[in-house]
């Protein structure tokens, strides 16, 4: 069993997953025509000077040109977040607190509206049914046709997630949903295995975490046992971290 908590239940370290890989090009060096050549180990210093002055393609005087690549993560659009909460929290989540502002932002969070646009929802019941994209956008601004389908990692959807997050968390209907997702228990231990179900509730395909990122979890809770606030707690520090979002 884990360590006793810090003093403070609802005080979480901000919550960050790194994910470093490491690859090695053993294949042999090939010249221009397609034929392998010596390594650059076993050449002499010289030798080496001499194949990086006939790579050089820029001209006696000329300065060299750098290119600078720049990298932007793919995110969830609004039509994947919806589907990934109302698997986590329940068919309710669509319409709990700010889902339906959330849902409607296309601007925002990614996938135009389109006429053209034909997907599947749950309903009330749990049951998929066929949806229009124009019955989340049919009041909002034109605008949103011009939408971008990648959305960004900005500060303002942060924000709304958040406060998403927060607002599921509270709602006992959603809560629960989430809850037995984690454990058929009526009150569940803050176990290794309970506090991994969590994680991999929202960190779909991804590696399995490092044991001291569970530990920084289990620090929420006051021991063996826990209650339902310390649940909410746990579940909205790791919905509120960003790195989900990520495909």
């Amino acid at each position: 069993m884990f360590k006793k908590k810090i003093s403070n239940p609802l005080l979480l370290l901000p919550l960050s997953l790194a994910v470093v890989a490491y690859f090695q090009n053993c294949s042999p060096f090939i010249d221009m025509n397609g034929m392998p050549v010596q390594e650059l180990s076993s050449l002499a210093p010289e030798d080496i000077q001499m194949r990086h002055e006939d790579s050089d393609q820029t001209l006696p005087g000329e300065e060299k040109a750098f290119l600078e690549t720049t990298y932007e993560p793919l995110l969830m659009d609004r039509q994947y977040l919806k589907s990934l909460f109302v698997d986590i929290f329940g068919a309710s989540a669509t319409a709990t607190g700010l889902g339906p502002s959330l849902f409607a932002d296309a601007a925002e969070f990614g996938s135009p509206c389109s006429t053209y646009e034909d997907y599947s929802v749950r309903d009330k019941n749990g049951k998929s049914v066929r949806e229009s994209a124009l019955k989340a956008c049919s009041a909002a601004s034109p605008s949103l046709t011009q939408s971008q389908n990648i959305p960004k990692p900005t500060a303002k959807r942060q924000a709304f997630i958040n406060r998403y997050c927060s607002d599921l968390v509270s709602n006992t209907t959603t809560f629960s949903y989430a809850m037995k997702r984690i454990s058929a228990q009526n009150n569940p231990a803050p176990t290794y295995e309970n506090l991994s179900r969590l994680f991999y509730l929202f960190y779909r395909a991804h590696p399995k975490p490092d044991d001291n990122l569970i530990t920084s979890i289990s620090l929420m809770f006051s021991g063996s046992t826990a209650d339902a606030n310390e649940w909410r707690a746990a579940i909205l520090a790791v919905c509120t971290s960003s790195q989900w979002q990520v495909l």
